[in-house]
């Protein structure tokens, strides 16, 4: 799904503020991956309009100390994709003391 960055930025807020008038859920926010000097996050939110999820990558670079800089806010469109939750079990396998 291609978004504008005006649309986006109501995914977004979802994110930093929940709001009724908000059709985007934050469902799960992803963590901070250091990537040098670069972090990047995926997080998944869901349109109430349509119960679809969805998920969004996003990047920045800079210091918590200085200030963040989000390549996407310099972008026209931001693209969110579908996706679906899905269980799985894992078995592992281990050596124990006898």
């Amino acid at each position: 799904m291609k978004l504008n960055l005006d649309e986006f930025e109501t995914v977004r807020e979802a994110w930093k503020k929940p709001s009724e008038d908000n059709p985007w859920i934050m469902v799960e926010e992803g963590d901070w991956i250091q990537d040098g000097k670069y972090q990047h996050q995926t997080s998944v939110v869901q349109d109430s309009r349509t119960g679809k999820y969805y998920s969004f990558d996003v990047s920045r670079s800079g210091s918590p100390f200085t200030d963040w800089y989000y390549p996407h806010e310099d972008e026209d469109e931001f693209w969110l994709t579908e996706v679906k939750s899905e269980t799985r079990t894992i078995t592992v396998t281990e050596w124990v003391s006898v």
